[in-house]
């Protein structure tokens, strides 16, 4: 038990990472329908000797689990459940009914390894605890008329519980759903506006459960309590489950700062820093000219060429004025960039974008969330400001 509450704990930590470390960490939601199979032979047997019919050793499952997964690594840690109902048999008898449901749920952990012909293959393994839920109804007759029936359908009822320590390994494919319309954007706090990322999953497993009780009773004469040893002492067997995944929210910190504006002269240089530990893709990234007194009030738009890759600890100086004439941008993906592409709103490719006076500008990401801002309010004797 004290290696779950520890599992757990790490959960925790990980989804307070985003404020504390450079990594990348996606939270995941799955919801999943699939087949379980148990060996109920002793039970049945024991069923049928007192006269209730049997049970299905095929159950319909149903599953949803939520994960926190560090892209950097590869990992994904979190939580899972799963609910699995024993399917109806042909041996039907009117004169009592028995239904089987095996709950289970716990920590889970996988490593993942992205293939560009299979998708994303995983393997991992799911530690909690279970049980199995027995409810036997016994009929006291064919009621004659519907008065009866609410009266005397039923002679007794049990319910018998059982408790088990569970381990799932298991192995899933994950390919990506390609449906754009599905790729919902979120916009609050720190959920960073990316988008869902929804994948069709196929997991194959085994489940094994060990006892940590005995079966308890509860019946509709009064009994309960009790802790009785029989039938069900391992119940393990293969599942498959087919899962829609979903990457609801990226909680990746913004690494690309505005460093600098220097706003006079004629090049002007908006400079940004990435000061993260790996690359940043900037295409359709923004940098948005607006006013100090009113920074929503947006005056003109530079926007980043798509394959624009800044490295770690790259600079990216974005020029305007009449200095940009007759200048071609610097290739991407090197340590100093310089871009002298027409901010949008401007009335000619060499036209000053920044006030002397006042000013502010916004960086945003390609989904429109703003990264980062840098405010200035001129002094006569400066031509730049430094935004850190």
């Amino acid at each position: 038990m004290r290696a779950s509450w520890i599992a757990l704990t790490v959960v925790l930590l990980i989804g307070i990472l985003p404020s504390t470390t450079q990594a990348q960490v996606t939270s995941t939601v799955d919801t999943s329908v699939g087949w379980l199979s148990l060996p109920l032979s002793d039970l049945n047997a024991l069923l049928q000797q007192h006269n209730y019919p049997g049970i299905s050793e095929h159950f319909l499952s149903f599953g949803v689990r939520t994960s926190f997964s560090v892209k950097d690594i590869a990992l994904r840690l979190g939580l899972g459940g799963q609910a699995a109902f024993a399917l109806p048999t042909l041996d039907h008898n009117d004169q009592a009914d028995v239904e089987f449901v095996f709950l289970y749920g716990g920590v889970l952990a996988e490593l993942a390894q992205s293939s560009p012909t299979l998708g994303q293959i995983s393997l991992g393994s799911l530690i909690g605890i279970g049980g199995a839920f027995l409810d036997i109804e016994r009929f006291h007759r064919e009621p004659a008329n519907f008065d009866e029936a609410l009266s005397e359908l039923v002679q007794a009822t049990g319910q018998f519980a059982r408790g088990y320590w569970v381990v799932q390994p298991y192995l899933s494919l994950s390919l990506p759903i390609p449906l754009e319309q599905l790729k919902i954007k979120w916009s609050k706090g720190a959920l960073r506006s990316k988008p869902i990322n929804p994948e069709l999953t196929v997991t194959v497993g085994y489940l094994y459960a060990f006892p940590w009780s005995g079966w308890g009773l509860n019946d509709s004469n009064g009994n309960s309590g009790g802790s009785w040893l029989g039938p069900l002492d391992r119940p393990s067997g293969p599942i498959v489950t087919v899962a829609f995944r979903m990457d609801i929210a990226s909680l990746e910190r913004p690494h690309v700062v505005i460093d600098s504006i220097r706003y006079r002269g004629d090049d002007e240089v908006v400079t940004l820093v990435n000061r993260g530990r790996r690359e940043v893709d900037l295409s359709g990234w923004q940098v948005v000219s607006s006013t100090a007194e009113d920074d929503e009030r947006i005056a003109q738009v530079f926007v980043f060429p798509q394959g624009c890759v800044v490295p770690a600890g790259g600079r990216v100086r974005v020029h305007s004025g009449p200095a940009v004439l007759g200048r071609t941008n610097t290739p991407c993906g090197q340590a100093e960039i310089d871009l002298y592409d027409r901010y949008a709103g401007v009335d000619s490719e060499g036209a000053e974008v920044w006030d002397d006076r006042a000013d502010a500008a916004r960086l945003r990401d390609a989904y429109g969330e703003e990264i980062d801002r840098c405010v200035y309010k001129s002094k006569p004797e400066l031509d730049a400001t430094e935004c850190r």
